[in-house]
């Protein structure tokens, strides 16, 4: 029998930066597939606003991996991968099985834009300002 993945507690909170905050993109805006979707890949935007849906309660990795389109795993391993993924880069604070999904999402970084396509750039530069 296959071991399944403890629930997740998600919580919808604004970004705990006040930089962040003060000059942000929501996370259901253009913003976050135009530009940060090249940076944390596909899966993990998929999860971040299913997650921002499902805030508020206990849900189960393997079940959303399947909603997402990311398979069938029982233990929800490409959640739990596109978590890190979102963690790494601050869209959204993960310890143990709580998730805190922020509401707003900061600009790339200038080490970020300067390795990224040239849409990326083009995009943010439309949707956040001068690069």
């Amino acid at each position: 029998m296959e071991e399944r993945a403890p629930g997740l507690a998600v919580e919808l909170l604004d970004h705990a930066a006040s930089a962040v905050r003060d000059r942000a993109m929501d996370i259901e805006g253009p913003y976050v597939e135009r530009c940060w979707t090249h940076i944390v890949g596909p899966t993990a935007v998929v999860l971040l606003r299913c997650l921002k849906w499902r805030a508020g309660g206990a849900v189960d990795p393997a079940e959303l991996a399947a909603v997402i389109g990311a398979g069938n795993d029982p233990a929800g391993k490409a959640v739990w991968r596109a978590l890190n993924r979102l963690g790494r880069y601050g869209l959204v604070y993960a310890e143990g099985v709580r998730v805190e999904v922020y509401r707003q999402v900061a600009p790339l970084g200038p080490n970020q834009l300067d390795r990224a396509p040239v849409l990326v750039r083009e995009a943010h530069r439309e949707l956040w300002g001068a690069v």
